[in-house]
């Protein structure tokens, strides 16, 4: 929405020719509205509301989806331990519980945060490479270009961080053990 304004600043009140700016004025020339600078703003304004609504919506419904997985988890988790046999309880460790209600369920919890992250910035990321290329195919190659050679520099730094989280993981769980016993 901010192509529009800035086109509208640069150009006055012709219409540009990139797709989003047409179809803002589309909209405009709808509700039979002048585009002036004024109502550029109230309807950019409009849109960055409307967006943080959505996204709180999105984000509040991810969220209590997410809990009532978790809770549901460790319920059943819980359930089936406290229904287990002694004899099979006794070949795990004190703080293996504890372990898989805290800390795994949580690990799998983060991966669910992951999985829905990724939709949400895949859809993102399409949508505005869709208008990206509208507006300019050159700038919107260069950028990419740009990002996936800082994304080639950025991934031995990842495979480290991934080595680190499963040492993490092992240390975690050892300790655990220690402090429980």
């Amino acid at each position: 929405a901010l192509v529009p304004l800035f086109s509208f600043i640069v150009k006055g009140s012709q219409v540009s020719e990139d797709i989003v700016s047409r179809f803002i004025f589309k909209i405009f020339s709808y509700f039979q509205a002048e585009p002036t600078l004024i109502t550029l703003l109230v309807f950019i304004s409009i849109l960055f509301i409307l967006k943080a609504a959505v996204l709180w919506i999105f984000g509040y419904t991810r969220s209590k989806a997410i809990n009532n997985y978790l809770y549901t988890v460790r319920n059943n988790l819980y359930r089936k331990t406290l229904d287990a046999k002694w004899s099979y309880l006794l070949k795990h460790k004190i703080g293996y519980l504890e372990t898989i209600l805290m800390g795994d369920a949580s690990v799998v919890v983060a991966f669910l945060k992951a999985i829905i992250g990724f939709i949400l910035k895949t859809t993102n990321l399409v949508t505005y490479l869709v208008i990206a290329f509208n507006i300019s195919f050159f700038i919107t190659v260069l950028t990419l270009a740009v990002g996936g050679f800082i994304l080639f520099i950025a991934k031995p730094l990842v495979r480290r961080g991934r080595v680190y989280a499963r040492k993490a993981e092992v240390l975690r769980k050892l300790i655990s053990h220690q402090v429980n016993e």
